[in-house]
């Protein structure tokens, strides 16, 4: 048990900063979900084409 604590002493902001990441990509998710018509789609921004 001793491993575990010490394991998660030093990892525990690694962990928080991982659980916010998911809970923020998630909310977005939602907020793009909710306010974009149905089949609507955004289209791609100029950074995210090939060149």
């Amino acid at each position: 048990m001793s491993a575990i604590s010490d394991w998660f002493r030093k990892a525990w902001l690694v962990l928080l900063v991982a659980g916010v990441v998911i809970v923020l990509d998630q909310w977005t998710k939602q907020l793009v979900r909710t306010n974009l018509p149905k089949f609507e789609a955004i289209p791609p921004s100029r950074r995210s084409l090939p060149t």
